[in-house]
């Protein structure tokens, strides 16, 4: 939109002095401009987001390689790499790029988030339970937390933990359950 818009003004400059360094002035705008945009992360993180949802994985990896080249401290670049590596089944690139982001932003609830789902996908309850227990903190409901917590010791296979869990959530939520027709024990 932007090369259109300069280029239509630059050609009717053109078009009114008609000469050749009229038409070289006006291509040199339309270059400048492409390079500009072609080197931001803004440009690859946009084009990232546009292969994802035409589930063209490798390509957005790629976009956000490019980024990251002109960005390396942005931690939401690191977040999505990492996130599109999960989508590829690439536990270990992926658990790297969200360990830079995190580094990056230890604030950052999505990053905890994801961290979780790789470290539950890599058998890594332990860490996927430390990093759960930082979300509170990070402004997640404490519920949500919760039951995330039991599916993770249910996984983890410790049961008298996640039993322990699971009374936590009833307790905690029992008001709520009861109004939406939950039975409890």
């Amino acid at each position: 939109m932007v090369f259109i818009s300069a280029l239509k003004i630059e050609t009717w400059n053109v078009a009114l002095v008609g000469d050749r360094w009229g038409i070289a002035i006006c291509l040199a705008l339309v270059l400048a401009l492409f390079i500009r945009c072609y080197l931001t992360p803004l440009f690859w993180s946009a084009l990232a987001s546009r292969f994802l949802k035409r589930n063209e994985n490798a390509r957005a990896i790629d976009a956000f390689d490019r980024a990251l080249r002109l960005s390396p401290r942005d931690a939401r670049l690191w977040l999505g790499r990492g996130a599109t590596f999960r989508r590829l089944g690439r536990l270990d690139d992926a658990l790297a790029s969200l360990k830079k982001a995190w580094e990056l932003a230890p604030d950052q609830l999505s990053i905890s988030q994801e961290l979780v789902r790789i470290y539950r996908g890599l058998g890594r309850f332990d860490d996927a339970l430390a990093t759960l227990d930082r979300q509170v903190d990070l402004g997640c409901a404490p519920t949500a937390v919760m039951l995330t917590r039991c599916v993770l010791e249910i996984d983890a296979r410790r049961f008298s933990d996640a039993e322990k869990s699971c009374d936590r959530l009833i307790a905690t939520n029992a008001e709520a359950l009861a109004s939406q027709g939950y039975a409890l024990r």
